[in-house]
């Protein structure tokens, strides 16, 4: 009975997608099946038209972030969403931070130890989706999975896409860095010994306070 719980639960580890008239949103489980009292990872994905964008945590001059309100069962807990590393969009004058093409946003559901039985999983999300114009638009999406005493049960058909979503994360510096603000500017130092010049490609100073720097401002 177990194992078939776990079967079940590997042909839900995706929820049917919605399709709005830019995005289509879809969410999806690092698990099939989830082990109590553990943590796992639900992705929110946005496909987006091309030449269409959503926003980042700080989504820069204009815009509004993406917020997933989650219903779950009770006891368990959501983290907050896990953004990965945006682009710069320019807007005319304005500059902007966000995404194109196709985004993962992570987050950590813990379900409750002693938990066991089928849980359902319910997110409304909201997002902005911008081109020349931008359209708000939003989704509910439902994910049930099998939640039990034995080890989670990882999706492997989903376990490149994880992979390359935790890959996409802003990771910690393995260098020093100092950062001073003086005369209406900000300086940022970064102690990289060993790094030259020719193996950088592109570096970019992205503030999650909205109003710590001028977004269009040459860095």
């Amino acid at each position: 009975m177990v194992a078939l719980a776990r079967i079940l639960g590997a042909m839900a580890a995706v929820a049917n997608p919605v399709r709005t008239d830019n995005v289509e949103a879809s969410l999806l489980s690092e698990v099939s099946a989830a082990q109590a009292g553990t943590p796992f990872a639900v992705a929110l994905r946005l496909k987006m038209r091309p030449g269409w964008h959503t926003y980042w945590l700080n989504p820069g001059d204009s815009g509004q972030a993406t917020t997933i309100a989650w219903t779950l069962p009770e006891g368990f807990k959501a983290g907050p969403i896990e953004w990965p590393a945006p682009h710069r969009i320019p807007v005319g004058t304005l500059v902007n931070y966000g995404y194109e093409g196709e985004v993962l946003l992570l987050t950590a559901i813990t379900p409750p130890a002693g938990f066991t039985g089928p849980a359902e999983l319910r997110a409304q999300a909201e997002w902005l989706v911008c081109e020349k114009i931008c359209i708000p638009e939003e989704a509910a999406l439902a994910l049930t999975l099998p939640v039990g005493p034995g080890p989670a049960v990882t999706d492997t058909g989903l376990a490149q896409t994880f992979a390359k979503a935790v890959a996409a994360l802003p990771q910690p510096s393995p260098w020093p860095a100092r950062f001073a603000a003086e005369a209406g500017s900000l300086g940022l130092w970064v102690e990289a010994p060993g790094l030259r010049a020719g193996e950088l490609t592109d570096v970019w100073f992205f503030p999650t306070d909205t109003a710590l720097i001028q977004h269009p401002a040459p860095q």
